[in-house]
């Protein structure tokens, strides 16, 4: 797991193709601004010299490509090596990263339900049997996996998993086919492949609380930029505060937490405010 502390991202107009675009890369380090600044000269050069070739020039998806850019918030316990760092993520939402303590997140998809004598009327809805069909399907598969534990949490639009008899590699293959076999989100899978890291979203989504996602990136260029961020963060701390992000429902198997895991817990359990009766958001 790799969050870089330092980015600094460097621009220059180049012509391209008989047009002139602006290309921009960003450099990143745990050391320094300074070190930052060289990798993205270093990577907007090389990207210079493909447009000059008229080569194809290339976007990646979010966290597909490098580390991700997020604003680092603290780490676990305040230890850089206790393998778990809060972050913002691209929208504005609290974030936990977990080196070797696995997150899965299942989707629940809201069905379509039709009324009326003609069943011309239709809505788009979740329901209550769908939570207790994944619900019921973790259960049996934590009944034949031995030594296996989990915690089971109820979120807006599906299923938390957090396992807590065991820790997992994020690039092994069994532990992406552990993910796999709980049908949970393949996008998720991906990037804990890609970066390493499992994470767990801790704070509502903005839109479902009445905001927009932030609109200024991380890290914020200009004083404006930053002013308007801290804004944002502002008002979405204070609209967060009568929603709960998931809730805590059962632990299946019979093993305990381990002792790293515990602390984990404890801090999700509180921000995500699992434990209470709040609307989920």
């Amino acid at each position: 797991m790799f969050i870089p502390k330092c980015w600094v991202r460097e621009k220059r107009i180049v012509t391209y193709r008989g047009r002139d675009i602006e290309l921009s890369c960003w450099g990143w380090s745990n050391e320094s601004e300074e070190d930052a600044r060289a990798m993205a000269q270093r990577r907007l050069a090389e990207l210079e010299g493909k447009a000059r070739s008229n080569e194809k020039l290339e976007r990646y998806a979010y966290g597909t490509k490098g580390p991700l850019r997020e604003e680092i918030i603290h780490y676990l316990d305040d230890n850089e090596q206790s393998g778990c760092i809060i972050t913002r993520n691209r929208y504005g939402a609290l974030v936990m990263n977990t080196k070797h303590v696995m997150f899965g997140d299942i989707d629940i998809r809201p069905v379509t339900v039709r009324w009326g004598p003609f069943k011309i009327f239709r809505k788009t809805e979740y329901m209550e049997e769908q939570w207790d069909e994944v619900y019921e399907q973790v259960r049996k598969w934590v009944d034949e996996h031995a030594n296996v534990a989990v915690r089971i949490y109820r979120t807006y639009a599906g299923v938390r998993i957090l396992f807590i008899s065991n820790t997992y590699d994020p690039i092994r293959e069994d532990t992406l086919n552990v993910l796999t076999e709980l049908s949970c989100d393949p996008l998720y899978i991906r990037l804990c492949q890609t970066q390493g890291s499992f994470r767990a979203r801790l704070t509502p989504k903005p839109w479902r609380i009445g905001m927009d996602r932030c609109r200024v990136a991380w890290p914020p260029e200009t004083e404006k930029l930053r002013k308007a961020y801290s804004r944002w963060v502002l008002e979405y701390t204070k609209k967060c505060e009568p929603y709960a992000t998931c809730r805590y429902i059962d632990t299946y198997g019979s093993s305990y937490p381990l002792p790293e895991i515990s602390s984990i817990i404890e801090y999700h359990d509180k921000v995500t405010k699992a434990q209470s009766s709040l609307p989920l958001a």
